[in-house]
């Protein structure tokens, strides 16, 4: 385990050039779960430990299959079959939402005050789409620590597949954006909130690749 002044000097060995900051927020929200070092592109996370990861959660061993998922989520996306059932649900219709989610989601409304979020926050919220997204960057982040993509085609899938996606969906700060992936993973998924609440604090102190705000 990293005690925080090594993960500081890690960090400080590993800045990336300043145009290329305001893109390591992407994908910073599942990076910070596992490893939080999401203002840099390096991980400190063992290649085993990442690998496994991606093989429970997206079924990814290789290039081929990174590439696949990461094209599947910008284009179609897992939030696509959700979104009519969370425009029902934001409208009132408690009924709209998998009786095994609803816990969960329920359970991000009552904690999202201890995480420095109002619950109005999500309640004028009106896309999941950034789920997508903020997997997609995560998956580009862990494949280049992996060895499956060079820097540069991190960087260019970053920039020119991602970023236009989360400009067009509307999202103006990082905040907005991560209370899209926050209610799509927990509408969708029912995955317990704490796990992405944690780290989005984190982010919106500055503690990461939010810092000073910089959006893309």
């Amino acid at each position: 385990m990293f005690s925080k002044n090594k993960i500081m000097t890690f960090i400080e060995e590993n800045q990336v050039v300043s145009n290329l900051v305001p893109y390591l927020g992407l994908g910073a929200l599942y990076v910070e779960i596992y490893d939080p070092t999401s203002a840099v592109l390096a991980m400190r996370i063992k290649p085993q430990k990442l690998s496994k990861i991606l093989i429970q959660n997206w079924g990814i061993t290789s290039r081929e299959g990174a590439m696949e998922k990461i094209t599947g989520l910008l284009e179609n996306g897992q939030t696509k079959a959700f979104q009519g059932a969370f425009a029902a649900f934001q409208a009132g219709n408690c009924e709209a939402i998998s009786e095994q989610n609803f816990r969960s989601y329920e359970e991000l409304i009552e904690s999202c005050t201890i995480y420095d979020l109002k619950e109005t926050d999500f309640q004028m919220n009106d896309t999941i789409r950034a789920w997508d997204f903020e997997q997609a960057a995560f998956i580009i982040r862990a494949a280049h620590h992996l060895g499956y993509l060079r820097e540069v085609e991190t960087w260019q899938l970053l920039q020119n597949e991602v970023a236009p996606r989360v400009k067009e969906a509307g999202f103006k700060d990082w905040k907005a954006y991560g209370i899209s992936v926050a209610a799509g993973r927990s509408f969708c998924e029912g995955t317990a909130p704490i796990e992405i609440l944690y780290p989005f604090r984190r982010l919106l102190n500055g503690e990461g690749a939010w810092k000073k705000g910089q959006f893309l």
